[in-house]
């Protein structure tokens, strides 16, 4: 499950793409990542719309844990959305974010438009997913 990590400063936004199948390894490096960049004030998009497969419960319980234990410096966190168009998924995704909740500002949607609107209604940069993107 290779994953494609965009870091779009202009409009303060992590966006994350997952493809192919489901690997913890890659899942974790994902949080890996956000935590040594230091991105956690920015919102995070997760997109998952063609993720094969799905992490068990186990497998959930250790994302959030990895998701909450990176230390963010003091800094508030930013929103977090999750896309997933597979009903199985975007159950699961459910999951998590009830899961998450009421320590990550998380929200799953089906579709990307959505998700980019909620996301600029959460932060303090306005955005929209056609912009720049580095």
């Amino acid at each position: 499950m290779p994953f494609r990590y965009e870091r779009d400063d202009v409009h303060h936004r992590i966006v994350i793409t997952f493809e192919g199948a489901f690997q913890m390894s890659e899942a974790l490096a994902s949080i890996e990542r956000c935590g040594a960049e230091n991105t956690w004030s920015q919102a995070v998009l997760y997109d998952v719309r063609h993720l094969v497969g799905q992490p068990d419960m186990d497998e959930l319980r250790q994302l959030l844990h990895a998701d909450l234990s990176i230390p963010t410096g003091g800094q508030a966190r930013g929103p977090l959305a999750v896309v997933a168009s597979a009903p199985s998924l975007y159950t699961k995704a459910c999951t998590f974010a009830a899961l998450a909740q009421p320590k990550l500002k998380i929200r799953v949607f089906r579709d990307l438009s959505e998700a980019d609107s909620w996301l600029s209604a959460h932060t303090n940069h306005r955005s929209s997913l056609q912009g720049t993107v580095r």
